[in-house]
């Protein structure tokens, strides 16, 4: 009898077991190193090829204290430092997103998103008011309540309620969403003003979508396709796979080749195609228009686009006018990324042969030429506001109070049906 048998096959048991549990071990363990690297890679924030060309309020007040101080006389560096911070904004079911109600820091906004002209305001109600709408410089984006074209409107014209509409990011298409929102609750204005142009470009160079189609977060573009219920419920092994940070990784960047061989101006998407290539792959869709981004050069769609961007909107507007009773102005904007004495440009010369210097030139031309011809009605040409006070920035394209206040006269002083 064989004695010493069991225990040569425990040791090999053992012996098994270890192997298993420490090839398992090292395997879970290298399968979570390379999630955890693709899940960084992923959330990294990618290098803009523009990006270099400005500084950043926050880099001007370590690395240029003198020229931000000089942009908020009478501030400490920790007022301005709370100025500079980027106004909050949160979901909405109807609108892509809106202001976060509540005060923070000099920032305060209320239940119904219109943000204080100041401590002595008077009432907010929305009805027999003048509107005012736009993205982060008709909020006020690095100024104090009091400091923004709403309130300066109200200080120079105090027998009308100026309500500040602003939201970070907004351009002309969700502006006149929220409109057609704010209408359909009820509510009526004495009057709309509208104060845009740079977050209207940005958002037309960044997406081959159709003027009338325009997000302003392309990803917000496919919420049909990747929605909450895609991602929270869980579908099976599939789903699982395809949550991993290494498969999404894997996918961007082959999606990324690929796009590289799709032409460059492919002309609009059409959403209502079930054979377009924002039905058939959405992902690959989304890299095709980062492709726009990371490499901003203007064809002449873009331009064409831009154009039929205004006269579709204001052509919107005007029927809103008519059957809701009251007036409206579109004000096309002093666009600081066109100015080069901001002092938040780091090399002038450079940036001019920048692809995005030249082709918000070519865009913001052509819509001058546009405004010159009487080709855009309601639409007044204000892009030139700035010359007399080419410093009034607070960053690369942000307005200060100066600024602020110089637009309120010019938008008084062309706006002359206001409470008519």
């Amino acid at each position: 009898m064989n004695v010493g048998a069991p225990h040569h096959l425990t040791d090999r048991v053992i012996a098994g077991y270890r192997t298993v549990a420490i090839g398992t071990f090292n395997f879970l363990l290298l399968f979570g190193l390379v999630n955890a690297i693709a899940h960084a890679i992923l959330v990294s924030p990618a290098p803009h090829p523009e990006g270099g060309h400005f500084l950043s309020a926050g880099a001007a007040l370590t690395e240029r204290t003198e020229l931000l101080r000089g942009r908020y006389p009478g501030r400490s560096d920790a007022e301005i430092r709370t100025l500079i911070e980027t106004p909050q904004v949160m979901a909405h079911p109807k609108l892509e997103f809106i202001g976060r109600p509540g005060t923070s820091g000099f920032y305060t906004v209320g239940a119904d998103g219109v943000r204080s002209n100041g401590a002595q305001e008077s009432s907010r109600a929305l009805d027999d008011a003048v509107w005012v709408f736009g993205g982060s410089t008709a909020f006020g984006h690095g100024v104090a309540n009091e400091d923004t074209i709403a309130a300066a409107l109200e200080r120079l014209d105090p027998s009308r309620r100026y309500l500040n509409l602003g939201v970070q990011g907004y351009h002309l298409n969700l502006e006149l969403d929220r409109l057609v929102h704010l209408l359909k609750q009820g509510h009526r204005p004495r009057h709309v003003i509208f104060i845009d142009g740079l977050n209207d470009a940005i958002a037309c160079r960044a997406s081959n979508f159709a003027p009338e189609d325009l997000p302003f977060f392309v990803a917000n573009a496919y919420g049909h396709q990747y929605n909450i219920a895609h991602e929270v419920l869980p579908k099976g092994l599939g789903w699982f796979l395809r949550q991993l940070p290494v498969t999404k990784l894997i996918r961007r960047e082959w999606a990324a080749g690929k796009a590289q061989e799709e032409p460059r101006d492919p002309g609009y998407t059409d959403p209502h195609d079930p054979s377009s290539l924002y039905v058939r792959d959405p992902l690959l869709h989304y890299e095709l228009n980062q492709a726009r981004v990371r490499e901003p050069s203007a064809t002449p769609s873009d331009v064409e686009k831009f154009r039929r961007y205004y006269r579709a909107n204001l052509e919107l507007l005007r029927g809103l006018e008519k059957g809701f009773g009251f007036r409206g102005d579109v004000f096309f904007q002093p666009n600081g990324l066109l100015n080069l004495e901001t002092g938040f440009v780091l090399d002038p010369s450079q940036y001019q042969t920048s692809e995005l210097y030249r082709s918000l030139e070519a865009m913001q031309a052509a819509i001058k030429t546009d405004l010159a011809a009487g080709r855009l009605p309601g639409m007044v040409d204000l892009s030139e506001a700035d010359r007399s006070c080419r410093d009034c920035y607070v960053d690369a394209v942000h307005y200060d109070r100066r600024l602020a206040e110089v637009l309120a006269q010019h938008i008084l002083t062309t706006t002359s049906s206001i409470g008519r």
